[in-house]
């Protein structure tokens, strides 16, 4: 699965939320977690402390934690030499990940998180097929090892993601994060989660939806809707009597997420 968008979108806060979500079992958004999974997030580009600050803020405000190793975090910042490129066949990189992810153990972690491309490739053209030839065939081994890989990527200056299209031949899922219409600064971390391609599920599953994040809380609502029209509709159906918990199941929404906009139109 690969999830692309411009930079400063939001990828990073999807993906760790749903780490964080898999990790404890817990449903994230509009997908449903049976049961918590061993996770391995590696973030080639963000200093060590902001992760893990950024992962303590979304865990804070989950039902339960992630039991001991269920959520690893793997920074090239905490590295001596940073992490090796992804790039190079059978490469150091791959025996650090395949060491970490406890590969024909007990304890063999089910999903990787790379983030992202251009910080974990170091050499070549990213539009090169050379180049991602090697990191193909060691997706398909992870893949036929039952570990489920996302990795994170850029988009190019025509919107797609970045460099050669054969990246995308063997995936099940991209998911291309873009800017609401409407959106300003003002309304912080905002994004539309837009399936480009889905094998194995159609319908209503593959629509778009726009989800907001803010303090370790995401709320998603229906895509297209502005956020004037969303708290214009809360405040209609809470002038109607429905009761907070009911106009969040209407709407999608968090609870918590309902009763702010409430107060904020009460202290006004």
């Amino acid at each position: 699965m690969m999830i692309f968008g411009e930079r400063g979108r939001g990828k990073t806060f999807l993906a760790l939320g749903l780490a964080c979500a898999m990790a404890t079992g817990t449903n994230f958004l509009r997908w449903k977690i049976p049961r918590p999974l061993r996770v391995l997030y590696v973030d080639g580009e963000m200093p060590f402390q902001a992760l893990q600050d950024r992962a303590k803020a979304i865990v804070r405000v989950l039902p339960v934690e992630p039991r001991p190793g269920y959520l690893r975090l793997l920074s090239a910042d905490m590295q001596e030499s940073g992490l090796p490129d992804m790039a190079s066949e059978n490469g150091p990189f791959q025996r650090l990940i395949e060491s970490t992810l406890g590969i024909g153990t007990e304890r063999q972690m089910g999903v990787l998180i790379l983030d992202n491309l251009s910080a974990l490739v170091q050499t070549g053209s990213e539009s090169s097929d050379e180049i991602w030839n090697p990191i193909q065939i060691w997706l398909k081994r992870l893949r036929r090892l039952g570990i489920t890989t996302i990795f994170l990527h850029h988009t190019g200056k025509g919107g797609q993601q970045r460099g050669t299209s054969k990246r995308e031949d063997d995936l099940d899922i991209t998911i291309k994060i873009e800017t609401p219409n409407g959106y300003k600064q003002s309304d912080g971390c905002r994004f539309v989660v837009n399936f480009t391609k889905h094998r194995h599920f159609y319908g209503d599953d593959a629509e778009p939806f726009e989800v907001a994040y803010e303090g370790g809380i995401f709320t998603e609502r229906a895509c297209g809707k502005s956020r004037l029209e969303l708290e214009d509709r809360i405040l209609e159906m809470h002038g109607d009597g429905m009761s907070v918990r009911a106009i969040a199941a209407e709407l999608g929404m968090d609870k918590s997420a309902v009763h702010r906009v409430l107060k904020k139109y009460a202290d006004e």
